[in-house]
């Protein structure tokens, strides 16, 4: 009997300590504790990188794009690692759009400064899950860049994508095309 009771006040202490409440605290300060742990573990918040990329949209000439892409640098630069990037097609297609030939190769340079630093934070692993989403453009435009791009453009190649080996099959074709 005694051992019946000690069990059950076990029980209950337990119950209490866990209660009904929600595994996770919704509350505002329940929120902003987690966003803060997210962002010391190298996690870019979607406010953080929405605001950046609703930017591009007010976009009315070139100088408003390098602006934009510098956002995306000075976003990409607080983390030394990034695991994970949310809103990835929105990046790439930002990144994808700033590779127009019609832009002036200022343009194309930052772009390629942002998918430098991005490849850098995101890693090999990472960049080989995600290679179709930031290369949209960069393989297409290759063609139709000036020299002074084409240098730089084939650093990334050779720095971060020839070393993805076997991860890189499924854009192979594309990249085969460009160049």
């Amino acid at each position: 009997m005694a051992t019946n009771t000690a069990a059950a006040s076990e029980n209950t202490e337990e119950t209490t300590e866990t209660g009904d409440r929600p595994l996770i605290d919704a509350s505002k300060t329940g929120i902003k504790k987690m966003i803060a742990k997210a962002k010391e573990r190298g996690y870019i918040t979607y406010d953080e990188l929405n605001k950046v990329l609703r930017d591009f949209e007010k976009c009315n000439e070139w100088a408003d794009l390098i602006n934009c892409l510098k956002g995306l640098i000075r976003v990409f630069s607080k983390y030394t690692q990034i695991p994970i990037v949310p809103e990835k097609p929105m990046v790439g297609k930002r990144l994808a759009q700033c590779f127009n030939p019609v832009l002036p190769s200022g343009v194309h340079l930052t772009a390629i400064e942002v998918l430098e630093l991005l490849f850098v934070r995101i890693g090999p692993e990472r960049l080989a899950l995600d290679l179709s989403y930031f290369t949209w453009g960069l393989f297409q435009f290759y063609g139709s860049s000036t020299t002074q791009v084409k240098k730089p453009i084939l650093k990334v190649i050779e720095d971060y994508i020839v070393p993805l080996n076997h991860n890189l099959v499924p854009c192979l074709s594309s990249l085969m095309v460009g160049l």
